[in-house]
This record gives structure tokens, C-alpha cells and sequence, in this order.
């Protein structure tokens, strides 16, 4: 595998427990890192109000990450929970969360970012290069031509928006720090600027991989199920809002899954376990007709169905999928995943792992193709 490295000012650091507190830096890679930091702070701070969210965790860690052309990231790891993800080129956040944990956290060595739920570590103990979230040791021989262009063509995106402002203070060529707040304690009135779905917390409340309907063995059984669980939290939604019986395994209580059992309930309907959004769609028709449930699914055609407004003016989430890269494979993939708010940068997301049920995504980070809304016949 073509060797992984980082820009030159960051190759020898390894940064631990830099806390969010101005320093005298000591040099320029220092203030770099300080300036960050900050940065990244403002940015908890500012979603945390926009959000009106009381959970504000404090950046602790700064990490370098590369893609796989060599473009150079940052992963700021916060307590008790949270990360950031930080385009250095662009000045942009490109994902974070107050509330999942760093999909780095515990590496520290050859990290790769290769998008939306692609994040690789060299694991400290066997040597082997980990894709983090699938559990896989991947082959450092094969030909990543493929994933080379995906991250540049990435990246192009993301500097088609350069956030100037951010760039210029953490480069130091600025001393103002973009959308700065105080403290915690702003006098600024919150203002909503994140619009969601009724009820999000039927989502979000959805964080172990039990109560999101995940399979309970993820290797086998539970490969290729990212459409069905999507679809299964968008439908546990539309059951608690509507007040109707969509879902007919009585393995829901307390709002959430008690199994998986729905799931293979919809994937039995299915044509194939990994399959496209129009396949998706049909099987959850044939499973209301089948079981005669309230309850229809219909095909978007992304991005000229706007998310946006289906979350705004219809009050729904989208079940939405596009190619993503994956290192198991050394290929595309479709990865499906439910959206159920949105602000004028990101798209708040249900990735469907454990403990990532709010995720902010850039909406230049999400490469959508096609989609599922759901409705249902309360009559």
C-alpha cells in the first residue's frame, strides 16, 4: 500500500492532552496546534448554542490525519465525549459531534480519513493497519489508485467553500478568532438555526447497536444491513409520531429496539442484504402489504430531491445513501444512513453505529445519490 504521510509540519508530533487554553507558544508548529485547538472550542461552543444543547465538552487532543492522496486533516478528540474533524486546506470542519466518541480514539499511528465512516489507525499492538469501524486489517498491498482520486475529488469540494476566516487564525496570519464566544455563559439569545424533524430524540435516543436494531453479531449475519437498520429507525419514528402500528415484532419498548428482529423481518422482503435505496423501497412496500401496515415507501432521486425540505415542509427523515469509500472492499460502496435535521452547512445524521446517533455532517462531505422517505395512512 502506498505509504501514508502527513504534511511536513506535523510528521513528527504526536499531540496529547493539549488543553483548550491559550498558551505562549513556543513555536510555530505550537501555536499551530494551540490555534487549533481554540478554533475548535469556538466551533463546540457555537453548535452547542445553536443546538441548545447543555452538553459543551472541552477539546482535549489534536491528532494528524491524512487521506489517502496525502491531504493533510486533523482530528480534535474532546472530554467526556466528541470530535471534530478539520480540513486544514479549506479551514473547514468536515464532520463532528458532541456526543459520539473520536473514531480514532486509542489510535494513534497512520490515521486516514477516507470520509463519512472510513477512518483507519495502525493498531499500536499487532502492527496491522485497522479500518476502525469495520474491524478490518486492511492489505497494504492493494492498488488504492481508486481511493486517491475519491480523496482528492473530496477535497476539491471542500475547497470550492474555503472558510478564509478560520484558515487565516489558525495559520496565524489572524489574532481574531471567526464567530468567537466568550465563554459558555454567552449573553448571545440562542438562536435554533439547526431545523429537525418532530420529536428528534426518537432518533437520537437510538445510540447501542440493540437499541438501533442492529444486528447483534456484525460479523455474517450483520454485513450489508445499513439500509435495513436506516429503515428501521426512520420507521420506529414514524411509529411513535403517528401513534400507528408499523412495526410487527413486539420487539420495541421504551421507544427503542429490544432486537433485531425487525430488521430481518424487512430484509427477508428484500432482494439482496446490501442492496440500493429502490430495492429498499420496495421491500418495506411488500412488507405493509404483506402484513397489513399503514405504512408506504417511496424512492428519491438525490441531490434534486432536496432533504432539507422534505425535514422542513413534510416533517420527516430521509433515508439517504451515496457512494462511499471502503477499505474492506478496496472499493465504492453504498452506505445508507438517516437524516433528520439539517443548518445551512450540515446535515445532522444517524450514522447507524453504536454511539454515533448525532453526527454533524458538511453537506459538501455527503456524496448522495438516492433516498427513502416514508408515509403513513392515519386514516
Amino acid at each position: 500500500m502506498r505509504k501514508i504521510w502527513a504534511i511536513a509540519i506535523c510528521a513528527s508530533l504526536v499531540i496529547c492532552n493539549i488543553f483548550c487554553k491559550p498558551i505562549k507558544a513556543s513555536s510555530f508548529e505550537d501555536s499551530f496546534m494551540q490555534r487549533l485547538m481554540n478554533l475548535s472550542q469556538s466551533k463546540i461552543n457555537e453548535i452547542a448554542l445553536m443546538r441548545n444543547d447543555s452538553r459543551i465538552p472541552s477539546c482535549e487532543t489534536v491528532k494528524s490525519v491524512t487521506d489517502y492522496a496525502g491531504n493533510a486533516y486533523y482530528v480534535i478528540e474532546c472530554y467526556p465525549s466528541g470530535y471534530l474533524i478539520y480540513h486544514a486546506e479549506s479551514g473547514q470542519f468536515v464532520e463532528l459531534s458532541l456526543s459520539a466518541p473520536s473514531p480514532y480514539l486509542g489510535f494513534e499511528n497512520d490515521l486516514v480519513y477516507g470520509g463519512p465512516g472510513c477512518y483507519l489507525g495502525r493498531n499500536s499492538l499487532s502492527g496491522e493497519l485497522i479500518d476502525i469501524f469495520a474491524e478490518y486489517v486492511i492489505d497494504e498491498t492493494f492498488d488504492n489508485s481508486k481511493a486517491i482520486i475519491d480523496a482528492n475529488q473530496r477535497a476539491n469540494r471542500f475547497l470550492a467553500d474555503i472558510d478564509t476566516s478560520a484558515k487565516w487564525y489558525v495559520e496565524g496570519h489572524s489574532d481574531t478568532l471567526p464567530n468567537e464566544l466568550k465563554n459558555n455563559k454567552t449573553s448571545r439569545t440562542p438562536n435554533r438555526s439547526f431545523t429537525y424533524v418532530p420529536d428528534d430524540d426518537y432518533i437520537s435516543n437510538l445510540v447501542t447497536w440493540t437499541q438501533m436494531g442492529y444486528p447483534t453479531s456484525r460479523n455474517g449475519p450483520g454485513y450489508g444491513m445499513c439500509g435495513w437498520v436506516a429503515c428501521g429507525i426512520a420507521i420506529l419514528w414514524h411509529q411513535l409520531t403517528s401513534g400507528q402500528s408499523l412495526i410487527s415484532t413486539n420487539n420495541v419498548s421504551g421507544g427503542v429496539y429490544t432486537s433485531d428482529a425487525f430488521t430481518f423481518k424487512l430484509r427477508s422482503y428484500g432482494i439482496y442484504d446490501d442492496t440500493w435505496a429502490i430495492d429498499l423501497a420496495s421491500a418495506v412496500n411488500q412488507y405493509a402489504a404483506a402484513n397489513n401496515k399503514p405504512l408506504g415507501a417511496s424512492l428519491l432521486l438525490l441531490p434534486s430531491a432536496s432533504i432539507s425540505s422534505i425535514i422542513s415542509n413534510q416533517h420527516k427523515p430521509v433515508v439517504a445513501g451515496g457512494n462511499v469509500w471502503s477499505s474492506m472492499h478496496n472499493d465504492f460502496i453504498d452506505h445508507y444512513m438517516v437524516i433528520y435535521g439539517y443548518s445551512d452547512s450540515y446535515y445532522v445524521c444517524h450514522y447507524g453505529y453504536q454511539g454515533y446517533s448525532v453526527v454533524l455532517l458538511l453537506k459538501s462531505n455527503a456524496t448522495l445519490g438516492d433516498g427513502v422517505t416514508f408515509s403513513v395512512n392515519t386514516n
